[in-house]
């Protein structure tokens, strides 16, 4: 529509964007009445709209100004980047539409809603152009018959709403909505509805064919999200959202804690995520009720938010794109980012939280439940054998860009990236790095990539927590320890895949040793590497029968690495079980300051409340909190909520959601149990019988059955399971003989015999 040139205002000394209409145009238009529409929309005066400043002509040329934005353009980072972090396209989307709906309370339509259109600054979108479509329409001049043509051609294609694309003289604001929606569509696919067809082919795809639904290009994308998408793309003006303002308040609703960007609810459970780790380790704990240890302090810190630490900061997962092949290598990168920046001091460093637990969450809302002050975020894309990492460093207050810059690397020498990544985030935050932090945080466990490569693979297996993935991650261990077998995280690897292996797939009498063998291994290969003391601490009170070995571990774990997850979230459950409520009061405190929003550390933590000494909003609010987290925790919560209340139904629909549509034997017992405790035996029965036939054909754990059969009243069976409990080394047998459901046992010779070799206190 114009050619454009920067330029001085020397009356003020700034820069300027100066738009020449071209003759073509500027034939077609009344100089006067353009320049009346142009100085009424100068009026707008909004944060997310580059204002217009005045308008003239030059022989003949009609022309406009607005000030110089320095950033760039909506379609340069699409360009550059591809699709967007969801948390991301959220953000800009709802600044363009705050911009829209002000702009349409003041009677203007831009009528070319396109990401040329929106320009990145300081970390905020601005719509540009507002008020020019409007100002040439306007101001078309009838005997050159260019109302209606002028009007079409106002529109680009690709962004066109029907009613432009037929050329309706009726357009109204509605039009900029279906534009939004194809700026949406394209900022989380990377591409606009009908990319690809000639100009004409593409106005009547608007006119006539439905757009392919959005999640069905990107299936991760949360479904309140897509709705308002696709309701943005209906055809019919009277079926989208009436107004921008609608678009405003549906995308705030997205994105709080009760809207579509919640956590991945039911599809997480239903796809085989990870469940909470804490399930295989001292886990009839919950069913019994131990001690409360952090809710005072916890709560108010959730209610209050507390003070962000100076220079707090948390690390975003890395962004791949569709490159969902190297889905290990963004996780990888992420997790290794912030365990050498948390080696840095004065930066106070959250714990990793991976995609599946931030998905859908915005920068400030996340930055607000981390309680941090600014965010990492990384894009990695490959070409080859190339990477290059786009980071930023934004601010969670308000959105704002603190920092950004672009690195390349060889795909084979990832720690040069990282190393890249780590100087440069901490020059962003003014951080000199001494020559021994600069060390510490250069350190290479390996020289082999290849063997990095395969623990980051490992480390995602792992946290995908199937007996399916867990054998791959295993297999990824072993193949970067035959490549390098001094790699001690690679040991640490091993002893984790292994360690979920053991009690939820396996019975730990087979697979502890091999826990045991690689954690060890990996201590003295680094002696200063916290997830191997964590690892080793874990062993030694759940296998071992040596609590006081596994409390010296894991103190020396958070020593290294206070964030540390598993040692965090073990150690206050093993410091009750020595009667000593205060420490584990005071650790487990830190643990969730400090890892808010890991489901290693939630899981533990529920098992350690007694629900039925806390008030019902207090319940709620930690309920709900779980919730934001894995909808398997927040299930796990209800239920114990809602036996707290005295309410059978609700645990009964609560622990069913727990074990989800297709459920092992394991699950069956923990439905089992939590049946029978809340009142219902007669499900509980039913849930205990499908148990016993699963365990015919696959592993359930002996401590979960003999819990059902104790609170049934039948002893003997209850006898017989522990016994084999025993004989399978079952995880936290201990504490389970500890609980006082089993004193009506405890003199028996066989039970006897059990504590006295687990040394149960």
């Amino acid at each position: 529509m114009s050619r454009v040139f920067v330029a001085e205002e020397t009356a003020l000394g700034r820069k300027v964007v100066i738009k020449v209409l071209p003759p073509e145009t500027a034939a077609q238009v009344s100089f006067e009445r353009f320049k009346r529409e142009i100085l009424l929309a100068a009026k707008l005066q909004h944060p997310h709209i580059v204002p217009l400043l005045t308008a003239g002509e030059s022989d003949g040329l009609p022309y406009f100004t607005m000030p110089f934005v320095d950033g760039e353009s909506l379609r340069v980072r699409l360009a550059r980047h591809g699709e967007l972090p969801v948390n991301t396209a959220t953000r800009i989307l709802r600044e363009v539409a705050s911009a829209l709906a002000y702009a349409h309370e003041h009677g203007i339509v831009h009528r070319d809603i396109k990401p040329d259109n929106v320009l990145l600054s300081g970390g905020s979108a601005m719509v540009t152009d507002f008020g020019v479509a409007k100002a040439l329409s306007a101001s078309s001049n009838a005997e050159h018959a260019g109302v209606t043509s002028l009007g079409v051609a106002l529109g680009t294609p690709a962004y066109m709403s029907p009613e432009q694309a037929s050329a309706d003289p009726s357009v109204d604001q509605r039009a900029d909505i279906y534009s939004f929606g194809v700026l949406a569509y394209e900022l989380l696919t990377g591409q606009p509805p009908f990319a690809g067809r000639t100009p004409q082919n593409v106005l009547a795809a608007h006119v006539a064919e439905t757009p392919e639904p959005i999640n069905k290009r990107r299936a991760s994308l949360p479904p309140a999200l897509a709705a308002l998408v696709m309701r943005c793309l209906e055809k019919r003006p009277a079926d989208r959202p009436q107004s921008a303002t609608e678009v405003v308040q549906a995308l705030d609703d997205i994105t709080t804690p009760s809207g579509g960007m919640a956590p991945t609810g039911a599809r997480t459970a239903a796809g085989g995520a990870r469940p909470c780790r804490g399930t295989r380790r001292w886990g009839a704990l919950g069913a019994g009720g131990v001690v409360v240890i952090v809710i005072a302090g916890w709560l108010l810190a959730t209610r209050t938010g507390g003070a962000a630490e100076p220079r707090s900061i948390a690390v975003l997962p890395t962004d791949v794109g569709a490159d969902t092949a190297h889905a290990f290598l963004a996780d990888g990168l992420s997790s290794d980012l912030t365990t050498k920046l948390s080696k840095i001091p004065g930066l106070s460093v959250r714990a990793y939280t991976p995609l599946s637990v931030m998905h859908g969450r915005t920068v400030r809302e996340a930055g607000k439940e981390l309680d941090v002050r600014a965010m990492v975020m990384v894009r990695v894309a490959r070409s080859g054998r190339q990477l290059r990492a786009t980071a930023s460093l934004v601010n969670v207050a308000n959105d704002d860009l603190l920092w950004s810059d672009a690195f390349d690397a060889s795909d084979q020498d990832q720690f040069a990236l990282q190393d890249k990544l780590v100087s440069a985030i901490a020059g962003a935050l003014n951080l000199t790095l001494s020559s021994a932090t600069t060390t510490a945080v250069r350190a290479r466990g390996t020289r082999s990539n290849e063997a990095h490569e395969l623990v980051q693979r490992a480390r995602l297996e792992t946290d995908r927590f199937t007996a399916v993935s867990l054998r791959s991650a295993i297999a990824d261990a072993e193949a970067a320890i035959a490549l390098d077998s001094t790699y001690a995280d690679a040991w640490a690897a091993m002893a984790d895949a292994w360690g979920a292996t053991a009690d939820d797939f396996q019975p730990a009498a087979m697979v502890s040793p091999e826990v045991r063998r690689a954690a060890e291994r990996a201590l003295a290969l680094d002696p200063t590497l916290a997830d191997a003391h964590a690892q080793v601490g874990l062993w030694s009170m759940t296998y071992g029968d040596d609590p006081v070995g596994g409390s010296k571990e894991l103190e020396r774990a958070l020593t290294l690495d206070s964030a540390n997850v598993t040692a965090g979230a073990w150690y206050p459950v093993l410091l009750l079980y020595l009667h000593l409520p205060d420490s584990a009061h005071t650790v487990a405190q830190r643990a969730l300051r400090l890892n808010p929003l890991s489901r290693g550390v939630w899981n533990p933590f529920l098992l350690t409340l007694d629900f039925t000494t806390l008030s019902p909003d207090s319940a709620r609010v930690i309920c709900a909190r779980a919730a934001r987290i894995q909808e398997r925790l927040a299930a796990e919560c209800e239920a114990h909520r809602s036996q707290a209340a005295h309410d059978p139904r609700g645990v009964a629909a609560a622990w069913r959601r727990w074990i989800g549509p297709t459920p092992s034997g394991r699950d069956l017992a923990y439905l089992a149990l939590g049946l029978i405790s809340a009142g219902d035996t007669s499900g509980g029965h039913d849930a205990l019988r499908q148990a016993l036939v699963r365990a015919n054909t696959e592993y359930v754990r002996e401590d979960l059955i003999a819990d059902c059969f104790m609170r049934l009243g039948d002893r003997e069976q209850a006898i017989q399971w522990a016994v084999k409990g025993a004989a399978s080394n079952v995880g936290g047998l201990g504490m389970t003989l500890a609980d006082p459901v089993y004193a009506p046992i405890r003199s028996d010779p066989r039970i006897q015999a059990i504590m006295g070799r687990l040394k149960v206190r």
